[in-house]
């Protein structure tokens, strides 16, 4: 992250969360600087993480599927299925809802 004044481009990495710039004396908020570069940041990027592990979960779903079609226990491969999309389901959705409640929190 790329903590600089938002007035002078002055470099604050390693000073504390608030205060006021050495270099101009503006006020600063790391938090707000952090979410301020996050809202620039293309809606793709940010939800990138999230999209790809619910895309991983369709792709655990379909392959679990058609491989308990050719198994000999086909019980077996759809519980397996079941638990591994159940974790990467469960791994989009906590990405999902933290990327949602920390948009909520900086409105």
């Amino acid at each position: 992250m790329n903590e600089q004044c938002h007035n002078c481009g002055y470099d604050l990495m390693g000073l504390p969360n608030r205060g006021k710039c050495p270099e101009c004396g503006e006020p600063y908020d790391k938090l707000s600087l952090y979410r301020a570069a996050k809202a620039k940041e293309p809606a793709f990027v940010r939800h990138i993480a999230w999209i790809t592990l619910a895309i991983l979960t369709l792709l655990v779903l379909v392959c679990g599927g058609a491989l308990s079609t050719q198994a000999d226990n086909p019980w077996g491969a759809i519980a397996i299925t079941v638990i591994v999309a159940g974790v990467t389901g469960f791994g989009a959705f906590a990405y999902w809802w933290a990327e949602r409640s920390e948009r909520r929190a900086s409105e």
